[in-house]
């Protein structure tokens, strides 16, 4: 492993344990989820705490979300530029759901006027396990000794062949968040109705198609990975979950009996995403050699 050249960082939406990041010496900063007047920092570092968060949605609980402000950017930054004296990049939530990104650049561009170490931010045109996927070349890349304008620019080219595909089963919740109307809702539960979403290149989520059946979801999922073929193999593939892990290692295994040689791995969606997903969403992210078509 090379001396590493800057500080690698990110926003808490690539929904990895807390204690792994800081493991592998990544410094991030916590988005908020919010119930009543109590606000909650995305500080998660065990199955448990991800089970009790769904569990809370599925006894009525509805949680919203916030986003990072620049002043809170700016003060992050600055302290992580006096701690670790390296220039820094920062991976960020999509500018297509949040403005977060935004706030991290408009921080960034200030603190660049006058500091001799420079804060570069990646707009990941991702969200959860598909940042994640980011943070996970970023982190290979750092350790290999690329320095901090290398990381940044590559991650900028890299991050159009990450591709998203999930599927949404409690229409109740995207109801009760004011997403679909209530007669939607209570037709699509009873036709068990799953949309199929992805996230388009700029970042936006986007509906692509409705399914009708969990199991032909899940083939559905699978058939999107088949179809993105050539995938690079140096990276996971990531089943992402919100607290449907049985329905997630059915998922692993009809991918492992198509391409066997897979590393399949199985993550949660964080707090943050699972605010506005509600339980039982699953879905895959995979770094494909061609970029995403959306």
């Amino acid at each position: 492993m090379h001396d590493q050249k800057f500080q690698l960082s990110c926003d808490t939406c690539v929904d990895q344990f807390k204690s792994n990041l800081k493991k592998n010496n990544i410094s991030y900063l916590p988005m908020v989820f919010i119930y009543g007047d109590t606000e909650t920092h995305d500080e998660f570092n065990t199955i448990e705490e991800y089970k009790n968060f769904y569990d809370d949605i599925r006894l009525g609980k509805l949680f919203s979300t916030s986003g990072v402000n620049e002043t809170v950017a700016e003060e992050y930054f600055n302290e992580l530029i006096k701690q670790s004296n390296q220039d820094i990049v920062h991976l960020t939530l999509s500018s297509g759901l949040s403005l977060t990104y935004d706030c991290c650049l408009s921080a960034a561009e200030k603190i660049n006027k006058t500091s001799p170490h420079k804060v570069f931010v990646v707009d990941s045109l991702s969200a959860t396990q598909g940042e994640n996927q980011l943070l996970i070349i970023a982190q290979n890349l750092r350790d290999e000794g690329k320095n901090a304008e290398e990381v940044y620019f590559y991650l900028n080219e890299i991050k159009f062949k990450i591709h998203h595909w999930f599927f949404i089963s409690d229409l109740f919740h995207l109801k009760r968040g004011g997403r679909i109307t209530g007669i939607a809702a209570t037709v699509g539960s009873m036709l068990q109705m799953k949309p199929m979403m992805t996230i388009s290149n700029e970042g936006k989520l986007e509906v692509t198609e409705k399914i009708l059946g969990t199991k032909k979801s899940v083939h559905t999922l699978v058939n999107k990975l088949l179809k993105y073929q050539d995938v690079d193999f140096n990276s996971p593939i990531i089943i992402c979950h919100s607290d449907s892990m049985a329905l997630a290692n059915e998922l692993k295994q009809m991918i492992l009996n198509h391409t066997p040689n897979a590393n399949v791995i199985i993550n949660y969606i964080g707090p943050v995403i699972g605010s506005h997903t509600g339980p039982e969403a699953l879905g895959i992210t995979f770094v494909g050699k061609e970029k995403r078509v959306k």
